[in-house]
């Protein structure tokens, strides 16, 4: 009978079907796969793009405010792959307005295997100090901000002296002495800030932090450091040296305009401060 006379052929299209079903259904998922637990429920993950070896996230922010700080992680451990990004201590209009979407995190290691393709959004921080999430990580990483403003402002301190004072090779010398050298584990983060304050942040305060709290503080003084010395290096050996880079500033000027990026942010840092109490609920 011609229906039976179809039927291998029927069969062997139910089984190519049933075996491209799978990669049919990736190729129209927009997470590839990936799996969310979301702790918070602002940034929701919207697509993962692939291309050769890199594996780029995207997310939306689908709160009503906007967003400033963001934490996630991989995989079904949660310590090893934590990765974060506080666009305020960075650049602000790169932050989450509420419906904006960006590539949060590129991959270029080797993928887990699809049990493990598991993105914990852990903590997002809001443009007016509140936030969401695990309560460790948002501490942590509000720390992180802390540490960074509390280094920008010690180093505005030590730019406040004339730009003349800096001018020469010997002057540069100081402000990198002054500036010092990075704080290096198990030294105390807050020692360098006995003589620094911002509005409504107490240093007492810091330093009854969690661990991973006082962790994520000496992480942001680190780092802020190491950029302001790398500027004050660069002032004293411009990159590509004073003939190949001569575009490059005469000594005052290039203090100046670092001391201006330091006022600004300065500036900035401070009244967020004063209108959050640093982002620490009272």
């Amino acid at each position: 009978m011609p229906s039976r006379r179809r039927a291998p052929h029927a069969a062997a299209t139910a089984a190519l079907l049933a075996s491209a079903l799978p990669m049919m259904l990736r190729a129209q998922d927009p997470l590839q796969g990936w799996r969310v637990d979301a702790q918070a429920k602002a940034m929701a993950l919207v697509r993962v793009e692939q291309s050769g070896a890199t594996t780029r996230f995207v997310f939306q922010n689908v709160s009503e405010k906007t967003v400033t700080a963001f934490s996630a992680s991989f995989g079904t451990t949660r310590e090893p792959s934590v990765e974060g990004v506080d666009c305020f201590t960075v650049d602000a209009s790169l932050c989450w307005a509420p419906g904006a979407s960006y590539p949060f995190i590129e991959l270029t290691a080797q993928l887990p295997p699809a049990p493990d393709r598991v993105i914990h959004v852990l903590a997002a921080i809001f443009e007016d100090g509140d936030a969401e999430g695990e309560q460790s990580t948002i501490d942590h990483d509000r720390f992180h901000r802390l540490g960074t403003m509390f280094e920008i402002e010690r180093v505005r301190g030590i730019l406040g002296a004339p730009a003349e004072d800096y001018a020469s090779e010997a002057g540069v010398k100081l402000l990198i002495a002054k500036i010092g050298k990075e704080p290096g584990p198990g030294e105390d983060p807050f020692a360098s800030f006995d003589a620094v304050s911002l509005p409504g942040v107490s240093l007492a305060t810091l330093r009854r932090g969690s661990k991973l709290a006082r962790n994520g503080f000496f992480a942001g003084v680190v780092i802020e450091r190491r950029w302001a010395l790398k500027q004050a290096q660069d002032v004293l050996s411009p990159p590509g040296g004073t003939q190949a880079n001569s575009s490059a500033p005469a000594p005052t000027a290039a203090i100046t305009q670092m001391r201006q990026r330091y006022e600004a942010n300065s500036a900035k840092y401070r009244a967020f401060c004063q209108r959050t109490n640093g982002g620490i609920p009272r």
